[in-house]
């Protein structure tokens, strides 16, 4: 699937208050311009028979067609944009559609479905990625970037736990992938200007969250040409904050395929009261034995398994008990899509963190101080 032309406005139409809750929400993680959301076939057509409008990408229930021709009343609009079906189990797409079918997902939908859409937006600045002007731009402008906070709960109470800061690029109404986007300011080595105005950004969010934990995710990328130790010990000491309420997170391979430099600067946040976390931990837990500072917390991801399957071999299980027992190690589950995959996260570690989509979305600073006070 290929998207013909650039996403100008999206609408979407399903009766089902839940279903289109959830597929309203996805949408608008991944798509920041304008999204018409509709109830019923006939709201939705007074909408795209409106010249005013310019929809082009069309997102809908096919149930809400079981009385009606879909192809013959898209021909009758003259709808000559893209269209994404939302199928219920026992739903096949019609054998023609006057229009590019770009999609066909099943229900429920889910986060995942809807960044294989999106995403493919992202080829639109492939070549503008790698332009410095383009990432300059970027990171000048205020409202390219945003940062969001994905709520974590405690496993065996479903309690709020604390959030997970994340950053997000958008360029025109379109969500750029965050990783191309890093990926292109380490090509650059513009990371120490990023890093400063994510911190500075930060700042200002923080008196949001007195009371619970914040997760930041870094990178050791070019360490050697700027101060990130620096950078984080002033940004907690200009916020009067407690960096032990602050939990940094590292990749698998920054742990253990790095220099002896970035192990000495991970030692250096763990000797000042930072937590430590290993990002999308893979491997044996025997193997943090070999590490040279005790590691805080083990994320793993469990993001897009489509058998609803927290993949964690046996031996992981049995360790992570005495793991957090003995030396207070947490385990977070990320990713979590799926009520089966609470319930094993339950099962197999309790006292878990677990986050995702099934549980809450990423949200605004608002959203996060409203769930703060629930």
């Amino acid at each position: 699937m290929e998207l013909t032309s650039q996403i100008q406005s999206v609408i979407l139409l399903d009766s089902d208050d839940k279903s289109r809750s959830t597929a309203h929400k996805c949408i608008q993680y991944l798509w920041a311009g304008h999204i018409d959301v509709c109830q019923s076939t006939e709201e939705v057509q007074a909408k795209l028979s409106d010249e005013e409008h310019s929809f082009n990408l069309f997102i809908l229930s096919l149930s809400d067609f079981e009385d009606i021709d879909l192809a013959s009343w898209l021909l009758g609009l003259g709808f000559k944009g893209q269209v994404v079906l939302m199928l219920e189990d026992d739903e096949k797409a019609p054998n023609f559609i006057p229009c590019d079918l770009l999609a066909t997902l099943k229900k429920p939908v889910k986060l995942h479905d809807f960044n294989s859409i999106f995403s493919l937006n992202i080829d639109t600045f492939s070549e503008r990625l790698l332009d410095l002007k383009f990432i300059i731009e970027l990171l000048n402008r205020r409202d390219a970037l945003s940062i969001e906070f994905q709520p974590q709960y405690i496993a065996k109470t479903e309690v709020l736990w604390g959030f997970e800061c994340l950053v997000r690029f958008q360029h025109k109404g379109i969500r750029l992938d965050t990783l191309t986007v890093i990926k292109a300011i380490e090509k650059f080595t513009m990371m120490e200007v990023f890093s400063n105005v994510f911190f500075k950004r930060l700042a200002e969010l923080l008196p949001a969250f007195e009371s619970y934990r914040l997760s930041i995710n870094l990178s050791l990328y070019s360490i050697e040409k700027y101060d990130l130790f620096y950078l984080l010990t002033e940004f907690v000491s200009k916020g009067n904050l407690k960096p032990n309420n602050f939990t940094l997170e590292f990749s698998n391979e920054a742990y253990f395929s790095s220099s002896v430099e970035a192990i000495e600067l991970l030692c250096k946040f763990k000797a000042y009261g930072f937590q430590l976390a290993i990002d999308g931990y893979h491997g044996d837990l025997k193997s943090l034995k070999g590490l040279p500072l005790l590691i805080d917390e083990v994320k793993f991801s469990v993001l897009g398994r489509s058998d609803d399957e927290i993949n964690l071999s046996p031996n992981n299980q049995i360790l992570i008990k005495p793991l957090s027992k003995n030396l207070n190690t947490r385990i977070v589950f990320s990713g979590v899509e799926s009520y089966q995959q609470v319930i094993q996260a339950q099962k197999i570690a309790p006292n878990s963190v677990i986050q995702g989509y099934y549980l809450a979305p990423p949200v605004s600073i608002n959203d996060a101080i409203s769930l703060q006070k629930k």
